[in-house]
């Protein structure tokens, strides 16, 4: 598995990497949804615990995972822990953020200008159209018949990583 140890129980739980560009995203829009919440709360307005644990917990969760732990360390080995990462980048990250509702938090926790600007963007007709059920459905499997049944995912293993390429057994 090239210069890797193989990839044991105990490393799928230990081994992790930084993903600087990841980890300031995350901290990014954990930090703005705190700020709604907190915002409101000061207010006296209520938010639902249960979506910013979904927002916190499976969304930006979803992303540390996926970018930082031991299918980041293996994705370029292993063929497993890199379509691991595919699907909670592509299904469960953005649900987990969907279900913290933070254009509702946003709509809430900002001035009414900011709110206005907000709203008018979300109710445009380019979001109305990639938000409708049909298109968002065909282009998240658009996305993940083009990554597994194409060449794409190999070619683009390869030029991340030199040499590398799928075997039967899924190893690099």
């Amino acid at each position: 598995m090239g210069s890797l140890p193989e990839l044991t129980p105990g490393r799928l739980f230990t081994s992790w990497q930084s993903d600087v560009p990841a980890l300031l995203l995350v901290a990014l829009l954990g930090g703005l949804y705190c700020w709604g919440v907190l915002r409101l709360r000061r207010r006296g307005e209520p938010w639902p615990v249960a979506r910013g644990a979904a927002f916190g917990l499976l969304g930006l969760g979803a992303l540390v995972v996926a970018t930082m732990s031991a299918l980041a360390v293996y994705d370029r080995v292993l063929f497993w822990p890199a379509a691991v990462q595919n699907i909670l980048l592509d299904l469960i990250a953005p649900l987990g953020l969907a279900l913290g509702d933070p254009l509702r938090l946003a709509l809430r926790a900002l001035p009414e200008p900011a709110a206005g600007r907000v709203r008018r963007a979300m109710t445009g007709r380019t979001v109305r159209l990639l938000t409708f059920p049909l298109v968002s459905t065909v282009l998240v499997l658009a996305t993940e018949l083009t990554v597994y049944f194409t060449p794409y995912f190999e070619t683009a293993l390869r030029v991340l990583r030199p040499g590398g390429t799928l075997s039967s057994l899924g190893v690099y």
